[in-house]
């Protein structure tokens, strides 16, 4: 039988490699208070009650904001107030000038409020992929935990139903 000796170095490169599998999949979005950031939606109106606001929910890319925008448009303003769910979009890749002739312009023809991040301070910091949405539960303004969506029927779990 061959002796088996562990020293502390193996102990602390098994201690790392366990830690490195029992880690979270999702990363947490850094802490916030929703009433301070100042959003303002397509119509430059602030948020109303952002203690009240149960979820935010943006997107990384057109493909998911699109497929969010189709669900928010088939189920109206009064399903997002009702879920207490307010949808945050980052316009700080676009140009003005598209913006401000061409893309607040369709915006405000939206059947529901779109809060939107000019400056892109904020949504590219939480968490999120590509051709997914992030939805964070919130608490009197704060961030509780994130989800990474792949579709409406999760996003439909998530908040309890349609």
């Amino acid at each position: 039988m061959i002796p088996l000796r562990v020293d502390m170095k193996h102990w602390f490169w098994l201690g790392l490699l366990l830690a490195t599998f029992s880690a979270p999949a999702a990363a947490q979005v850094p802490d916030f208070d929703l009433g301070r950031l100042g959003f303002l939606d397509q119509w430059d109106q602030p948020l109303p009650n952002p203690g009240s606001v149960k979820w935010v929910l943006t997107g990384r890319d057109m493909e998911s904001r699109k497929w969010a925008h189709e669900a928010f448009e088939a189920r109206g303003r009064s399903w997002m107030e009702a879920k207490g769910l307010v949808f945050i979009a980052d316009i700080s890749g676009m140009p003005k000038l598209i913006t401000k002739f061409m893309a607040l312009p369709k915006m405000r023809g939206y059947s529901y409020s779109l809060y939107l991040d000019k400056e892109g301070l904020w949504v590219k910091t939480w968490p999120g992929e590509e051709g997914r949405l992030t939805l964070v539960k919130m608490n009197q303004g704060h961030p509780q935990e994130s989800f990474i969506l792949a579709g409406l029927a999760e996003l439909d779990q998530a908040l309890g139903g349609p």
